[in-house]
């Protein structure tokens, strides 16, 4: 086979995670992935490449060399797809990933000895490393192997592939997801080169051979059970946390929002979540939504009540906007917003526009006007300095966000509304972590100013 492509689903998720053992959260909590790198549970990227070797083999061989760059997530539910590099050289195979490329050297031949079946990794919690002492980690792992399930999933590749190699590269996002650089890893790379010979003592040894803290980037050496090369990994950032209740509460001059029955719709983190303690601080009565952050949605509410302020919970999906007869806001802020870095730079997805489109112009026109009878007087609709910068990664975004400023002009002007849409800096929040550093300004007086401007 020279092409093929699928979706992957949950099941698929957690069958690969129990047969090797990495429950990192990036690919397996989809609570907790919203805040992380790519907003959403991805694909283990040894999975993609296990599952393109499933599908291109078509008889007994063993690797020399596996080489692989994982560029891009592969997210569920995206049709995946990948192509062989034609026309493949005697003993190559060079293949084009969703999102990376894939180069094997190999020889035709018989399995080597099986790899004693061993008992499946139970679930565990990562390791965390810090930027401080990661340069300093090492272990072991012991080469684990499920057959049937092996052979569930990838019932070519277990029969073709000897069963040593295929250990090996299962234990390789063992290392990654779950080891070095462990819970807050991204695997970005790795180039492994195998012995003919069984290894009599089947267990990778790891230790971190460089680390460049310009980047965050790991160089992790590997050795044992026949191979040797390098494992490479992004140490990423951990969720943005905001700054506690009574840290804000100290920029803001008391009741100075005194008197505003406030909706903030996306209220349980990031910005929401900065804006909601802000005027929650100035006296503001508060009704804060949530799409799936219950938790986070809670803690908020409750830590505010502690401080002696008045905020209440939602549940609220923005695309489906129902609202009690109760939700009476004299101001709307609103922060609904899906993740925004998914783009593929230079391209434009009409879909992905779409998707923007329901989220920044669709579902706030039908929030705004259903609020109005009820006394909305005010809303904050932030936008983004990317609509001035035009990155080649956000086509999408800032064509949607654009759309959105019109709509919002539009029902400032036919309902004597006043909506401000300020065109925000880069903010220190989820949504803008990255595994480069960059400059995220302190979201704090940024949006102080624009709730004051506001008022």
């Amino acid at each position: 086979m020279t092409t093929g492509q699928r979706i992957f689903t949950r099941a698929d998720q957690e069958a690969f995670a129990q047969l090797s053992g990495d429950y990192n959260p990036l690919h397996m909590d989809e609570l907790a992935s919203r805040r992380l790198l790519f907003g959403e549970t991805v694909v283990h990227g040894i999975h993609s490449l296990l599952w393109i070797l499933d599908q291109w083999c078509t008889g007994p061989f063993q690797l020399k060399r596996i080489a692989a760059v994982f560029r891009n997530p592969i997210r569920l539910g995206q049709n995946a797809s990948w192509t062989l590099k034609s026309p493949p050289s005697p003993g190559t195979a060079r293949f084009l990933l969703p999102g990376g490329t894939l180069r094997i050297d190999f020889e035709p031949g018989p399995s080597l000895a099986p790899v004693p079946a061993a008992a499946p990794f139970p679930p565990a919690l990562a390791e965390v490393w810090t930027m401080q002492n990661i340069a300093t980690a090492s272990g072991r792992l012991p080469l684990h192997l499920n057959p049937a399930l092996a052979a569930k999933m990838f019932p070519r590749l277990s029969q073709q592939l000897p069963p040593a190699q295929l250990a090996a590269l299962l234990a390789c996002t063992n290392i990654i997801g779950m080891r070095c650089p462990g819970l807050h890893s991204v695997f970005s790379e790795l180039d492994l080169r195998f012995q003919a010979e069984a290894s009599a003592n089947p267990a990778i040894a790891y230790n971190v051979e460089s680390f460049d803290e310009r980047f965050n980037l790991a160089v992790i050496a590997i050795e044992g059970a026949s191979l040797t090369g390098t494992l490479t990994a992004f140490l990423r950032h951990p969720p943005q946390n905001q700054l506690d209740f009574s840290t804000i509460a100290s920029h803001v001059t008391p009741a100075e929002f005194a008197g505003q029955r406030a909706l903030v719709v996306g209220g349980s983190r990031g910005l929401g979540e900065v804006i909601a303690k802000l005027l929650a601080a100035g006296g503001a009565e508060l009704l804060i939504t949530y799409n799936r952050g219950s938790a986070d949605a809670q803690r908020l509410a409750a830590e505010i009540r502690q401080a002696g302020g008045t905020a209440e919970c939602l549940q609220f999906d923005v695309l489906h906007p129902v609202l009690p007869e109760s939700c009476t806001p004299t101001h709307l802020y609103y922060l609904a917003t899906p993740f925004i870095f998914k783009a593929v730079a230079g391209s434009f997805s009409e879909a992905l526009f779409q998707e923007f489109c329901q989220y920044y112009v669709t579902a706030f026109q039908k929030i705004v006007t259903s609020l109005i009878p009820g006394g909305l007087k005010k809303v904050l609709y932030p936008s983004s300095s990317a609509l001035d910068e035009l990155p080649i990664n956000m086509a999408e975004y800032s064509a949607a966000k654009m759309a959105g400023e019109s709509m919002a002009a539009f029902l400032a002007r036919h309902h004597q509304l006043t909506i401000r849409s300020p065109r925000l800096p880069r903010l220190a929040t989820d949504q803008t972590t990255s595994l480069i550093p960059v400059e995220n300004k302190d979201p704090v007086p940024v949006m102080l100013a624009e709730l004051r401007a506001l008022k």
